[in-house]
């Protein structure tokens, strides 16, 4: 990912960014996770289908943590917040 778009993201409120562009920008952050980070395809789906399930998961945020739940399920090393580990 270039520098130039995670400046873009860090420096803009998400009102201000397009939807589209900011979701493309989302995509490819999840694409530059170095493979060594990366969670397996099937454990990345089963982790978004806990997350689908979930009562605590708006608009593709975590309220419990406010993390875009795609990320955080492609990386490796991370858990679900929620007090009841659901992944």
């Amino acid at each position: 990912m270039s520098e130039e778009v995670l400046r873009r993201c860090k420096k803009c409120l998400l009102r201000d960014i397009d939807k589209n562009e900011y979701f493309e920008s989302l995509k490819q952050a999840i694409e530059a996770i170095p493979a060594d980070e990366k969670t397996e395809p099937e454990e990345y789906e089963r982790r978004l289908s806990a997350c689908t399930e979930c009562d605590r998961l708006s608009e593709g945020m975590c309220t419990v943590c406010g993390c875009f739940v795609e990320y955080r399920a492609a990386k490796s090393k991370e858990y679900c917040p929620d007090v009841h580990r659901k992944w």
